[in-house]
């Protein structure tokens, strides 16, 4: 399956590398690691997930190799970048 990898850019110039794939008219998924992990533990779970979701597996900020500011994480400000 079709897999795309990219980085955006959010609000405050922190970037947040992520993985999509599926049908971009399909059912809407966010999926959302836990503290100390990555978009990277999806990639097993992206594999098995049909073309009519669209998948979202982003990496938070202060984790694998998005930004790392010096504050903000509270689950608020998680929450508000995704």
């Amino acid at each position: 399956m079709d897999r795309i990898s990219g980085v955006a850019e959010i609000r405050s110039g922190l970037r947040m590398p992520y993985l999509e794939q599926g049908d971009p008219l399909g059912v809407p998924l966010v999926l959302v690691h836990a503290v100390g992990d990555s978009q990277r533990i999806f990639e097993r779970l992206l594999d098995q997930l049909p073309r009519t979701i669209h998948a979202f597996a982003p990496t938070l900020r202060g984790h694998g190799d998005a930004s790392r500011p010096t504050s903000g994480y509270r689950s608020s400000d998680f929450a508000a970048d995704l």
